[in-house]
């Protein structure tokens, strides 16, 4: 409806969309080994975990937006920025290759999801499960530069085994933690 707007007005947009952060893709390990920067989901898989879905890392959305605003073919236009294309199967089969590691695998229907998201509509207390609900049924650029380089999702596994990354929210964290202090 924005989007609809905004082109009635004849004003310039980009719409991006960078798929699926890595950050939100990791499963949680038995260990609890990277459960500082997993998903803070459960372990589900959408139907058989077969749907591909463009993937980035979230230190990479900013290269990305730099690259697409400056680039003139983007304007008045949507554009999908993705680092690599994974299905469900492929992230845990490669979390399980590189950690050592199996993980529990919690697979839900299409079916399954939808009547979720229709219970997720009335649910007050819980008002952000509706918007992950969502992204859990979607589960199904890159030439624009050719020098944009970008974390592989097996770079970024690695470096979540090895401790390397921070969790999604370690700057509010930081900042909270500051705050409370100067109190």
């Amino acid at each position: 409806m924005f989007l609809n707007h905004l082109q009635m007005l004849y004003l310039p947009y980009t719409v991006i969309d960078i798929g699926w952060w890595y950050h939100i893709s990791l499963p949680r390990h038995s260990s609890g080994r990277i459960d500082a920067i997993a998903s803070p989901f459960d372990n589900w898989v959408a139907g058989d975990g077969t749907v591909i879905s463009g993937m980035t890392d979230l230190r990479d959305i900013g290269k990305y937006i730099a690259c697409i605003i400056a680039h003139p073919r983007t304007l008045n236009h949507k554009v999908l920025a993705y680092t690599e294309l994974k299905s469900q199967n492929e992230v845990y089969d490669l979390i399980e290759k590189l950690s050592g590691e199996k993980v529990r695998r919690k697979h839900s229907s299409a079916d399954e999801i939808e009547a979720e998201m229709v219970k997720a509509k009335d649910d007050k207390a819980n008002i952000h499960r509706l918007s992950v609900l969502q992204y859990r049924k979607s589960w199904a650029s890159e030439d624009l530069d050719p020098d944009l380089t970008v974390t592989s999702f097996e770079a970024f596994c690695n470096e979540a085994l090895e401790g390397k990354v921070d969790s999604i929210y370690a700057k509010q964290k930081r900042e909270a933690i500051g705050a409370a202090w100067r109190k």
